[in-house]
């Protein structure tokens, strides 16, 4: 049972955390203020509903669909803004991919004018920095190298 209510409280202090992280894209009070508006919108629906039930205000039926429209407009504008806030954020925070070869190959590395001996790990596909991960076999040190400067073991 404190499984489910640490997890609930964890979901609850989550949603409304201003804890940042070293790799965040978007702050963390932009994603709050979402939802604080949100909330803040329904509530102030609610209170015009509660006040057209008092004798002192009255308000058209009219009135009252023109505000629950605007309520629902911006209650779905910012749960849109609060996705594309996460989905950028997801896209640009994460890490390159790294593929890895099922055993390493022997290359030779052409660093400085110098030929190493190495293992070819692995390598990423990102288009404008395309890195191969090698471990040389002289000193058994793993680096990043560019892919340029791989070449097949001879």
């Amino acid at each position: 049972m404190s499984d489910i209510s640490a997890a609930s409280s964890n979901w609850f202090t989550s949603m409304f955390s201003s804890d940042t992280s070293p790799g965040d894209v978007v702050a963390s009070s932009t994603m709050n203020v979402t939802k604080i508006v949100s909330i803040v919108v329904a509530l102030f629906g609610g209170l015009t509903q509660a006040l057209n039930l008092l004798p002192n205000v009255t308000l058209s039926s009219t009135q009252m669909v023109v505000i629950w429209l605007v309520v629902a407009a911006l209650i779905a504008a910012l749960g849109i803004t609060d996705m594309v806030c996460r989905t950028y954020g997801a896209a640009h925070s994460a890490s390159v991919t790294e593929h890895v070869f099922s055993a390493p190959l022997p290359v030779d590395v052409f660093l400085n004018g110098d030929v190493k001996a190495a293992q070819w790990i692995g390598w990423t596909d990102e288009p404008a920095d395309a890195l191969a991960h090698v471990r040389f076999i002289q000193d058994n040190e793993d680096s990043w190298v560019r892919l340029d400067d791989v070449r097949s073991h001879q």
